[in-house]
């Protein structure tokens, strides 16, 4: 009897410890996967900001490629990249622009005139430099109120914006909250910034970063949906704590997916885990606790299968031994074979319940070989990711999978690899069921049997496409432009120093085709940018047409393009090329229900004759791009070595004309009109004059090109406009109450938004001034693809009273069809015609034809540069109404005209008084 106790306290004893060993087994597998889960969502977090970092490149990427990045094509380049649908979580993408205290009036005056007239710097208050968001994508909602907000005057976000810009690296904000959370109940974020630097400036040192920074691009993001969008199904199962540093504090903590459960006071937990991850310039630290979803997969059947089988053993041999005590040394052997095999096979369905977990479940595909590499068995994961189920693929070596893609070579040196080491790994590219071909990442391992000889190879591998595809993407968006899918400035110049060097190695020459577009600006400005991109993009086509497969056409940016010819034998054949690319620029444009008419000027560069280099090549063609456009454009003009003289000159005068307007060198310089039928002189021409402290007079053919291109002409022309409107007032006042001025306006400023035309209104009724007693001089070009914001400035005028005069009538592009249509009041025939008026049966029928013509239509016609009594008697009996020239008068200082106007009484004219 005590020996049948015995037998029962040993037996239940053991099943005791076997109970306790399939326990601890179980929480160990449970371990394992918590373990393995933890490690996955600290990666995800990882990889996800490294793709938000890559993003930030690709939008520095834009802004490097473009001369300039306006608000549309950053509008656009957001909406192309789908940041939203991609990488959930991301709030917002915006451009910080960095403004120095002297240009704040500037920037916030064009942000105004670009439709936002609300637009201002905050907080307020004076700073050495402020960092305002210009651009925000999406802009609406929330983030409208994040618009003009000067992010540099907040000391978290500060710090960050100083350490990306002294690293050149993107930095990420420490726990902050957005102001789009404001007005709300707000909520966790941070920001990641990438600072952008001066293009063509070092900035290898911290000092040339500091000095050659222009603004940051930042993505926005809220914590609590950036990591939903990572951590997916793992949030219902796993607590996930993010905390800004190294310290666990409630100060530090950015995300915590479960607050339900720790709120309720469930803080117990059976596995918890710490991992620390340095992203982006800061350290952030991840606490992973187990939800009771995730650990009620401690699946407690086996050990409870145990206990009983144990129990009811334990009973059975008590039993026996009592009954069988005469054999009691059989049956204790009975009992250790019995015990011997429990916990064999204990561990037999342990290591397959394990494996069969890890091959069922998965996520990266599996396949099994034998020795002779033919396939004995799949995972669903390898199904999943190819197609192929076991039933297609078992018997059939893994070449079934074969893309194609790879070389006899790449796979020997795979199983040299694999019969040296047993192992390999490396990307391979294979097709699917479908005929898909796709990136996969292999691990190769083999098994061997007891003699060494090989008994299983086993390959685990995980898909690439989805990697690939995003690679490829940001690779595209930073190296072609988005509009025309034309390589952009960065893939032009790696082609073109590609180019060159080839050239060294053939001698055989290259040429580079610097082309702009004539009166883009014009377009884009009057018909609307989505008019504009439509005929950047028709005008891409078209250069292509016109070039080799082999050649390169690009676009820098704006309406320029460049176009490389490489391998010439013979350099003729560039002027073929460019002629016809300017004869297609120049074919009608029928973009929807407009056409278009424009034209290309072409500057010419050869390698190795003209540079050696690309950026001496570049610099040659715009110089040569601008000869041709200064020779009347639609044309195309070789590079000279007195191009380059001129191109200093050009640079150094536009210097010294943003001096002049500071240092007031200029002057208004007034030439009489004189009444044709009374001899009077009611009105005058103001015209500007420039006195430079070294070069002298300097000639208006000469300066008001570069005012109108570099955006100077306004603030000159708002001077002019002051300037005349004055003296218009005193000479009504001293000598005639009807005396007027005419003022020239170019087409530049008369596309111009309507803030100056108001500011001139204004100031005509500050002065007390009519609107008639001032003339606005247009040219004729600016009808010819008038639209509605031509014509209701026109109206504008108009209704003010001001009169206008189209100067140099019949030089440019015929305009008589719309003269009745836009009600002109005056018609200037250009001293071209005047001069040979008297030799010239040509220019007398057409001058008297202009002045029949515009009599007809109830205009007044004034005819410039007359010089001889001769030219006033032709014009006169003409029945001309105006006239001025030097036959009259020269252009006369205020006071100077002053004194003519009190001396001169009405009478017939013969000569300068």
């Amino acid at each position: 009897m005590l020996l049948s106790l015995l037998v029962l306290v040993v037996s239940l004893g053991l099943t005791y410890v076997l109970w306790r060993d399939a326990q601890n087994s179980a929480q160990q597998t449970l371990k394992a996967e918590f373990e393995f889960h933890t490690l996955e969502v600290a990666e995800r977090i990882r990889q996800r900001m490294l793709d938000q970092d890559q993003v930030l490149h690709s939008v520095r990427a834009l802004f490097q490629a473009s001369i300039s990045v306006d608000r549309n094509e950053f509008g656009k380049y957001y909406r192309g990249m789908a940041l939203a649908r991609r990488y959930p979580g991301i709030e917002a993408l915006a451009f910080v622009s960095l403004v120095p205290d002297a240009r704040k009036s500037e920037h916030i005056s064009k942000v105004h005139r670009e439709g936002f007239p609300g637009y201002t710097i905050w907080p307020h208050g004076r700073r050495e430099s402020y960092t305002p968001v210009v651009y925000i994508e999406p802009f609406k909602g929330r983030n409208l109120r994040a618009f003009g907000f000067d992010i540099y005057s907040e000391p978290v976000r500060r710090f960050a914006m100083e350490r990306a810009r002294d690293t050149n690296s993107a930095v990420i904000t420490g726990k902050l909250v957005l102001i789009q959370d404001t007005n709300h109940r707000p909520k966790v974020g941070f920001l990641m910034l990438l600072p952008l630097y001066q293009e063509g400036i070092p900035h290898t040192t911290l000092a040339q970063r500091r000095s050659s920074v222009l603004g940051w691009v930042a993505s926005v993001f809220r914590a609590e949906a950036l990591m939903k969008g990572i951590l997916g199904k793992e949030a219902a199962e796993l607590d996930v704590e993010i905390f800004d540093g190294k310290t666990l504090s409630e100060d530090a903590l950015l995300y915590d997916n479960d607050k339900i459960f720790r709120a309720h006071g469930h803080a117990d937990t059976q596995f918890q885990m710490t991992r620390q991850l340095a992203i982006a310039g800061r350290t952030w630290t991840i606490l992973v606790s187990s939800l009771p979803a995730f650990e009620k997969q401690l699946r407690p059947s086996k050990s409870q299968f145990i206990a009983l089988v144990g129990i009811g053993l334990s009973l059975l041999l008590a039993l026996m031994t009592w009954i069988l005590v005469r054999g009691r040394m059989r049956s204790m052997h009975a009992a250790r074979a019995l015990n011997h095999e429990l916990n064999a096979r204990k561990q037999a369905e342990e290591s397959l319940r394990l494996a069969a977990m890890v091959y069922e479940n998965s996520g990266e595909g599996m396949l099994v070989t034998d020795a002779g590499n033919h396939i004995v068995a799949v995972n669903p994961a390898f199904t999943r990711l190819t197609g192929y189920e076991l039933t297609d693929v078992v018997g059939k070596k893994p070449s079934v999978l074969s893309s194609g893609r790879h070389g006899p070579d790449f796979y020997q040196n795979m199983w040299n690899e694999l019969d040296r080491t047993g192992q390999w790994q490396g990307e391979v590219w294979d097709r699917r069921k479908n005929g898909e071909i796709h990136a996969k990442y292999f691990t190769i391992n083999t098994i061997p049997n007891a003699d060494g000889s090989v008994y299983r190879r086993v390959a685990l591998f995980r898909d690439l496409t989805a990697q690939k595809q995003s690679e490829e993407f940001i690779w595209h968006q930073a190296n072609f432009d988005t509009l025309t899918q034309l390589p952009n400035r960065s893939m032009f110049q790696d082609r073109l120093e590609q180019d060159i060097l080839k050239a060294q190695r053939t001698q055989l020459a290259l040429a580079l085709l610097f082309i702009d577009l004539d009166l883009f600006k014009e377009v884009n400005d009057t018909l609307g940018h989505h008019i504009g991109d439509l005929l950047l993009i028709e005008a891409a086509k078209r250069i292509t047409a016109c070039v080799r497969d082999m050649d390169t056409v690009a676009r820098l940016g704006g309406d320029e393009f460049t176009v490389i010819l490489p391998e010439l034998y013979e350099i003729s054949s560039v002027e073929r090329v460019a002629t016809n690319i300017l004869q297609k620029l120049a074919e009608p444009y029928h973009l929807g229900e407009e056409v278009i008419h424009v034209a290309g000027s072409i500057g010419i560069t050869v390698y190795p004759r003209d540079a050696d280099d690309a950026e001496g090549l570049l610099k040659n063609a715009d110089q040569a791009m601008y000869v041709a456009k200064n020779m009347g454009r639609n044309r195309f003009s070789y590079f000279t070595p007195a191009l380059q003289e001129a191109a200093h000159t050009r640079l150094r005068l536009i210097t010294d004309l943003r001096e002049a307007i500071a240092s007031h060198q200029f002057s208004v310089l007034y030439q009489p009109i004189v009444d044709l039928v009374t001899g009077e002189i009611l009105k005058a021409e103001a015209l500007i004059r420039w006195e430079h402290p070294k070069r002298g007079l300097v000639s208006p053919a000469e300066f008001i090109p570069l005012a109108e291109e570099t955006g100077l002409i306004a603030p000159i022309g708002d001077w002019v406009f002051r300037e005349a409107a004055r003296q218009a007032k005193r000479w009504r006042t001293i000598h005639h109450s009807a005396f007027q001025v005419s003022v020239n306006k170019s087409p530049k400023q008369f596309r111009e938004s309507d803030l100056s035309l108001t500011a001139w209104f204004d100031y005509l009724h500050e002065l007390g001034l009519p609107g008639d007693g001032i003339t606005i001089e247009i040219t004729e070009g600016l009808l010819l693809n008038a639209v509605t914001d031509v014509t209701d400035k026109l109206a504008l005028y108009r209704n003010a009273g001001i009169q206008i005069a189209i100067d140099d009538f019949g030089t440019g592009y015929s305009a008589l069809s719309y003269l009745k249509r836009f009600h002109i009041d005056y018609l200037k025939i250009d001293q071209s015609f005047v001069r040979d008026i008297e030799t010239d049966p040509n220019d007398m029928a057409l001058s008297k034809a202009i002045i029949v013509m515009a009599h007809a239509l109830g205009l007044k016609v004034i005819a410039e540069g007359v010089e001889t009594a001769n030219q006033l008697k032709i014009l006169t009996d003409a029945g001309c109404d105006y006239a001025q020239g030097f036959f009259f008068s020269k252009a006369l200082p205020a006071d100077q005209l002053e004194v003519l106007l009190s001396t001169r009484s009405a009478q017939p004219w013969h000569g300068q008084q």
